[in-house]
């Protein structure tokens, strides 16, 4: 009998804890603070990313610049080569609207641009110089001078020319609605873009 006895008496003892467990863990569960649905990003929050880079290319452009004299002419040819960020400037963002039943965000953005460009002076080089005439008996280094610093002084104009393509502006465009879409997708939003037109 008193083993029967132990045997209820730790049985009852075992229920006891686990119901005062149960208890404990029922009781954190009540008092837990009710969830809060997220909100959007706010517009600040958006604009303080400022410049959002989306797209690295590096560019290659081929210029041709001549000087015509009476006696003779120069002409350069220069492989130029540099590299372009482009992106979206966020601190013009607007919020067109914002859905907290569908936890939805449309967003006005300005269409993509170039951010940065630069000139690689080290991997640009003169391809092909020609005097042509007298110039060619007696080239003239003052004017092949000349005509190399203009023609660098129009290269980084060129480089940014030739970032502007309209297929790597698109690209940008793609880019920075997966970067605003996932941003906007980790709180649990989803984001619709609109551009603006220039």
């Amino acid at each position: 009998m008193a083993g029967g006895a132990l045997t209820s008496l730790v049985g009852i003892l075992a229920s006891l804890i686990a119901c005062l467990v149960l208890g404990m863990a029922l009781g954190a569960m009540l008092n837990r603070p009710a969830v809060r649905p997220p909100s959007p990003p706010s517009i600040q929050q958006i604009r303080e990313v400022g410049l959002l880079s989306t797209l690295s290319v590096e560019v290659a452009d081929v210029r041709e610049v001549h000087i015509d004299g009476v006696t003779g002419s120069v002409r350069l040819i220069l492989i130029l080569r540099g590299d372009a960020l482009l992106g979206v400037d966020l601190t013009k963002a607007l919020v067109v609207s914002s859905d907290e039943g569908r936890k939805e965000l449309v967003l006005q953005l300005p269409l993509p641009s170039v951010i940065t460009c630069r000139l690689d002076t080290q991997s640009s080089s003169v391809y092909r110089l020609d005097h042509t005439g007298l110039w060619a008996m007696h080239p003239q280094d003052e004017l092949t001078t000349r005509l190399i610093n203009n023609a660098l002084s129009d290269a980084q104009q060129a480089v940014q020319h030739a970032a502007e393509r309209e297929d790597l502006l698109d690209l940008s465009r793609r880019q920075t609605q997966v970067v605003i879409g996932r941003y906007v997708h980790a709180i649990g939003w989803n984001a619709q873009i609109r551009w603006q037109e220039r």
